[in-house]
């Protein structure tokens, strides 16, 4: 993220900064919550809506590609219009978004609303740093106050689905969209009141270009990924994907030709700057796509229901702090390289278990590996956060935890598009192939989804194990392959870890 010349502007600081601080944490916890709320909210979707498994994706990650195509332009935003004002119409914008999508009467509103919900998403998480950055001059404080704030977001990230659960059983799905808004709105009004201001008095101006090419590339090849995904490999298909690829190359040389780039050019050259960015991307990636797999295994195949899936989520969510908060202390007596990979290595053994397991798997066993990925990931995230930062120049320190930011939401919905995708071309290849008696339209039924398979059973009593075994055989075989690519990308993070990241020290230890 460029960095604009000129003085900043603070005006009303708070006298207290702690509370400041747990003020701040309050849009970021519902911006967290809102990434994994909906994984336990596939049945219902897919009842109420008739959302198609394409449309599922569609709904859960673009989020998350709208708060990631749009961080960086946010942060160069906030520098012009001042952070706390950009918070507060943020926050205002979530919560008219949410509303959208709590009364959405088909799916195709409903991706429309979670893209709004996105784009509203992408003013919070820069805005609550840089005001986290005024109000903690001292850098020791300002250090406890980050790791505070980064262990709200990944703890509500693993909680979402719990409280999704609860939620979804209780009441219906859009109650989830609903319960933040009027905290939503009393948080805007406090935050007006006390938070200070912070802008930049000359900031540059803004590169509309760039911004299209960098949205236009992370929605064009997520098009592409669930395009394959369900078999369509057409003409549309490669266009957008040779598209996206296109636009991306001309966003990244744009930046070496622009005056006033969005992202410092510096930054496109730093090797290690780089690999750092790749690997926190493929860890992000790789835990957010068993985040969304998990639970539907436990709805659809065990047949549990919201709430039970969202408290058998608990331990991944307990995995993820405790693993978080242990960090830190081991980074005194382990160089990051070595720690980074040695987290990479214990969440691909987890992959790599769940990918070799045949059959249906225990409850106890999935949730056993499930807290081996969510803590080797988690710990790698917490190294990794801090290691871009300081792998950065000190002028462009700012600049690199904007495009750590957005690599971490890049992953999110990588998470969704990849695994997911990859999950849903082997379940439906699975049953395709399958020896099971199921004439032409029950097999092509099945084939649809898991939900479709579980309602198609349903109504047809004389079929019913046939279909429920057919579509939890190919489930189970989705998510293997999902983990053979998860346990891949942890091979390759273990690699750069030892290679180019090799002789990297935290700057402490510097």
């Amino acid at each position: 993220m460029s960095s604009a010349p000129g003085p900043e502007v603070g005006t009303g600081a708070p006298a207290r900064p702690w509370r400041g601080l747990a003020l701040l944490t309050f849009p970021l916890i519902v911006l967290a919550l809102d990434v994994s709320v909906l994984f336990l909210a596939a049945p219902a979707l897919s009842r109420d809506l008739g959302a198609s498994p394409a449309q599922l994706l569609w709904i859960t990650d673009i989020y998350g590609f709208c708060i990631a195509g749009f961080l960086i332009v946010m942060g160069v935003l906030g520098d012009r219009v001042g952070r706390r004002r950009l918070l507060v119409i943020g926050c205002l914008a979530f919560a008219g978004a949410s509303t959208l999508a709590a009364f959405a009467p088909t799916a195709g509103w409903l991706i429309a609303a979670r893209a709004l919900l996105g784009l509203a998403g992408a003013t919070l998480m820069p805005s609550t740093l840089a005001l986290i950055r005024v109000l903690f001059p001292d850098e020791g404080e300002r250090q406890k106050a980050i790791a505070i704030w980064m262990t709200a977001f990944s703890a509500s990230v693993a909680l979402g689905p719990v409280l999704g659960g609860v939620v979804i059983d209780q009441l219906w799905w859009g109650a989830v969209f609903l319960f933040p808004v009027p905290l939503l709105v009393v948080f805007a009004v406090l935050a007006h009141r006390t938070l200070p201001e912070e802008r930049v008095e000359d900031p540059a101006p803004l590169d509309l270009l760039s911004v299209g090419l960098i949205a236009g590339t992370m929605l064009g090849v997520a098009y592409a990924i669930k395009s394959a995904a369900v078999g369509d490999l057409g003409v549309l298909t490669i266009a957008v994907f040779a598209a996206a690829v296109v636009a991306g190359v001309v966003a990244v040389r744009r930046q070496f030709h622009t005056r006033h780039p969005l992202i410092e050019p510096a930054l496109l050259t730093n090797r290690r700057l780089l690999a750092g960015l790749a690997l926190l991307l493929m860890s992000v990636t790789a835990m957010n796509g068993f985040y969304f797999l998990v639970p539907q295994y436990f709805q659809h195949v065990q047949g549990r229901s919201a709430t039970s899936t969202g408290l058998l989520m608990l331990p991944l969510a307990g995995a993820a702090v405790v693993a978080s908060l242990a960090t830190p202390p081991l980074l005194g007596k382990i160089r990051p390289p070595f720690l980074v990979a040695s987290g990479a290595i214990l969440a691909g053994a987890g992959f790599l278990a769940l990918s070799l397991h045949s059959g249906p798997l225990s409850t106890l066993t999935l949730t056993l590996l499930g807290c081996a990925v969510v803590a080797g990931i988690s710990a790698m995230g917490v190294v990794m956060t801090d290691l871009v930062v300081g792998l950065a120049p000190p002028r462009h320190a700012g600049a690199a935890a904007g495009l750590s930011e957005t690599a971490g939401e890049l992953g999110v919905a990588l998470g969704v598009a990849i695994l997911g995708s990859v999950s849903v071309f082997a379940y439906r290849a699975t049953v395709e192939g399958s020896a099971a008696p199921l004439d032409d339209t029950t097999r092509t039924t099945v084939a649809d989804s898991i939900a479709s398979a579980r309602t198609l059973a349903e109504n047809s009593p004389p079929q019913r194990d046939t279909i429920l075994d057919v579509a939890a055989d190919a489930f189970v075989s989705g998510l293997s392959w999902a983990a053979v690519t998860a346990t891949a990308a942890m091979a390759l993070c273990v690699l750069l870890a030892l290679t180019i990241l090799r002789t990297t020290s935290t700057p402490a230890e510097e």
